[in-house]
C-alpha cells in the first residue's frame, strides 16, 4: 500500500507508465515463476523444429515398442493414426505449469520421455521425431491453442482446422486469418489456468486501478467487474464444456471495467484542474 500511495502521488506522466511496469512485473512472476526457464522457452519457440530429434537415444526404447505393434500393410494414414494413439497412451497429457512451473515450456524429446507426460507441444515433438525416423518430412504447426505435426503425407496429433503458424525449412509461415480465433484461444487458456494465479493478477490490477480521489464505491465496482468477467471467461472458455457467448461477455465486462477507469481518471483530472488557483493578472 505504501508503494501504491507513492505511485498515486507521482505526476500523471510517471504514474500510469509506472503502474503498467508494476503490473507487467507481477504478470511475469505469476506466469513464469521459473524465470530461469523463460529464455530457453523463447529460444525454442523461435525454432521449434530444432527440437525434433530422430536420433535421440531416449527415443530408442519408445520406438522399439512401437515397432512391435506396427504392421507392414499399414498405409500412411493408418501409421499416422496409430502413432498418434501410441504417443497419447505413452505420454499422458499434463499442463506445463504442473510440470515446469511456467505457463508455457517447449520440451525436448528427452525431457518429455523422462517426465513421462507433457502437453501438446512435447507430444508433437516426440511424434515428429518418430516420423522423421521413418522418413517423413515432419514439421510442427500451431493455431496458438494447440500444436500438432504436419508431414508430406498427412497430419497427425489432432491437427487443427486452421494453421496459425507453420514451421517450415524456409522459416515461419503466418496465417493472419487465425487472429480471429485468438479471443477463443485466450478464453480457453484462462479457463484451464490455475484460478489462484489469476486471482493474484486480478487483485494486482484492481489495486493499481485505484488512483487519487477515487470513491470507494467505484473501486468496489471495478473489483466486481474484474471478478465477474474472469468467472464468465473461465466458464465460457472451458475446452470440454464451453458455454458459447459467456467468454465474450466476460471480455466485454473487462472492457467495461477499463472504460470505467478511464472515465474516473478524467473526472478526477477535471476536478483537480478546477481547484487550481487562477492566474493573477
Amino acid at each position: 500500500m505504501l508503494m501504491l500511495r507513492r505511485l498515486n502521488g507521482a505526476r500523471l506522466c510517471i504514474r500510469w507508465p509506472a503502474k503498467w511496469l508494476v503490473f507487467g512485473a507481477v504478470w511475469l512472476v505469476v506466469m513464469f515463476p521459473r524465470l530461469d526457464r523463460l529464455p530457453t522457452t523463447i529460444r525454442r519457440h523461435l525454432d521449434p523444429n530444432a527440437l525434433i530429434n530422430a536420433e535421440s537415444p531416449a527415443l530408442v526404447p519408445f520406438l522399439a515398442e512401437f515397432e512391435t505393434r506396427r504392421k507392414d500393410d499399414w498405409d500412411d494414414q493408418r501409421l499416422l493414426k496409430e502413432l498418434e494413439r501410441y504417443v497419447y497412451r505413452k505420454v499422458p497429457y499434463a499442463w506445463d505449469w504442473d510440470l515446469w512451473g511456467n505457463v508455457d515450456y517447449f520440451a525436448t524429446v528427452e525431457e518429455t520421455l523422462e517426465k513421462g507426460k507433457e502437453d501438446c507441444d512435447g507430444r508433437a515433438v516426440v511424434a515428429a521425431s518418430v516420423l522423421q525416423k521413418y522418413g517423413y518430412n515432419a514439421r510442427l504447426a500451431t493455431n496458438f491453442g494447440h500444436v500438432w505435426v504436419t508431414t508430406d503425407r498427412g497430419d497427425t496429433m489432432s491437427p487443427g482446422k486452421t494453421i496459425g503458424i507453420e514451421f517450415t525449412d524456409e522459416g515461419m509461415k503466418f496465417n493472419w486469418g487465425i487472429v480471429l480465433d485468438l479471443p477463443k484461444t485466450l478464453a480457453m487458456g484462462i479457463a484451464v489456468f490455475p484460478l489462484y494465479r489469476e486471482a493474484i493478477l486480478v487483485l494486482a490490477s484492481w489495486l493499481l486501478m485505484i488512483g487519487r480521489g477515487v470513491r470507494v464505491r467505484d473501486t468496489l465496482l471495478w473489483l466486481a467487474l474484474l471478478v465477474i468477467g474472469l468467472l464468465l471467461i473461465r466458464e465460457g472458455g472451458h475446452p470440454r464444456h464451453p458455454h458459447i457467448g459467456k467468454d465474450w461477455l466476460g471480455f466485454t465486462i473487462w472492457a467495461a471495467a477499463l472504460a470505467a477507469l478511464v472515465v474516473q481518471a478524467r473526472r478526477v483530472c477535471r476536478a483537480s484542474t478546477s481547484t487550481l488557483p487562477s492566474k493573477v493578472e
